[in-house]
C-alpha cells in the first residue's frame, strides 16, 4: 500500500517531500503522488491501483518502472532519489 511504501521512504529519507495531484472532479485519478527530498531537484511519480494498493507504476524523467510490490517499490525509489 502507499502509505506503507511512505513509511520506508521516510526512514530513508527524513527529507521526503510528498505531495498528492489535486483532484478536480470526483471521477479524476486521486491516485498519483509525487515524491522528492526537499533541496533536490529529482522526483519521482507514483501511481497506484485504487486504494493506493500495488501495482505501483514508478516514472522519473523518461524512465517509466513497474513494480509488483511495496518492497520493490521502495528499492527503486531509494535507488532513484539518492
Amino acid at each position: 500500500m502507499m502509505n506503507d511504501l511512505i513509511l520506508i521512504l521516510r526512514e530513508i529519507f527524513p527529507d521526503l517531500r510528498i505531495e498528492r495531484l489535486p483532484i478536480g472532479h470526483r471521477t479524476d485519478d486521486d491516485n498519483v503522488w509525487y515524491l522528492g527530498r526537499r533541496g533536490h531537484r529529482e522526483e519521482v511519480q507514483v501511481d497506484t491501483s485504487p486504494g493506493g494498493a500495488p501495482p505501483f507504476e514508478l516514472e522519473r524523467r523518461r524512465t517509466r518502472v513497474s513494480a509488483e510490490s511495496v518492497r520493490e517499490a521502495a528499492s527503486k525509489v531509494t535507488e532513484w532519489l539518492a
